[in-house]
């Protein structure tokens, strides 16, 4: 429970924002994530345009990086330097900020707050969880920035911090040089297979 709440979390910083309001603006944030006001995790995200990336230190490490433009998610592993792709869909796209998290099944505005100097709307959310569970988070969601700045769901909160405004590297949201494909999940410690070029 305590896990799949904190995955949950951390996913609804990336919360979508009303139809009508803008993409989001290119920036770079810390995301922290707490419970009981003790610092569990924190992820590094970066933002331009239709692409994003989430540099995490969870699970051995990771970095996953969504490509809205080309409609894929490559999950990076540096220690291998192997990479997985899969195609942008209802799951997936939960690790974009520009999308709804999974399972949402109501959205409610709640009323007004702030996260640093910046204003936010408050939301109240319900989301389907494993087992047929419905969880309720509420989700404080700037609409100049165009992401949600904090979450909050059973206790586990996620929040944005140290937001810095202005243009991204491109190289940011590439497949670096000398990483190879792979077709099975990367687990730390578990060797996986590489997926080889055919031969001709």
């Amino acid at each position: 429970m305590m896990r799949s709440c904190f995955s949950l979390s951390a996913l609804l910083v990336f919360v979508a924002l009303p139809a009508q309001a803008a993409p989001p603006k290119d920036l770079s944030a810390d995301m922290v994530v707490l419970s009981d006001g003790r610092t569990m995790d924190t992820s590094k995200i970066f933002v331009s345009g239709a692409r994003s990336r989430m540099e995490s230190s969870r699970m051995g490490g990771f970095t996953s990086i969504v490509r809205r433009d080309r409609g894929v998610v490559w999950m990076l592993y540096a220690a291998r330097k192997q990479y997985t792709e899969r195609p942008l869909d209802a799951k997936t796209a939960a690790q974009d900020p520009a999308s709804e998290p999974p399972g949402l099944l109501s959205k409610e505005k709640i009323g007004v707050d702030s996260v640093g100097v910046h204003p936010c709307t408050v939301y109240r959310m319900k989301v389907a969880a494993p087992g047929g569970r419905q969880l309720t988070t509420t989700a404080c969601v700037s609409e100049s920035l165009g992401l949600s700045l904090r979450s909050e769901v059973a206790g586990i909160v996620s929040e944005l911090r140290n937001i810095q405004l202005g243009p991204q590297p491109a190289n940011l949201f590439e497949i670096p040089s000398g990483y190879q494909l792979t077709t099975a999940p990367v687990r730390p410690g578990i060797p996986v297979p590489l997926k080889m070029p055919r031969r001709q």
